[in-house]
């Protein structure tokens, strides 16, 4: 369903016009979403897995829960940033 606001759509994938949104639905989520051709951002809906990995009746938005507050969210950023820093770190100091 469109109705996100392109201020809140961070493109991460030039070449598909895919990227991510914040959601707010119930705290902060970031959402999978596509800019669509007519200037929309559209988030990407799954059905999850149910019992015995059949697949439930509704979808759901792909998102990932951030936390319930502006600065939940900013402090679970903030882990991932450093884990990705530390990645790098990481593969920094593979001798190749």
């Amino acid at each position: 369903m469109p109705g996100e606001s392109l201020k809140d759509f961070i493109l991460t994938n030039q070449k598909y016009q895919r990227g991510l949104v914040i959601d707010t639905y119930d705290g902060y989520s970031i959402a999978s979403a596509a800019l669509g051709k007519d200037g929309n951002i559209y988030k990407e809906w799954a059905f999850p897995q149910g019992p015995g990995n059949a697949p439930k009746e509704k979808a759901v938005p792909i998102k990932i829960y951030l936390g319930k507050t502006p600065d939940e969210a900013i402090q679970v950023l903030r882990n991932i940033a450093e884990l990705l820093k530390n990645a790098k770190k990481q593969e920094d100091d593979i001798p190749y």
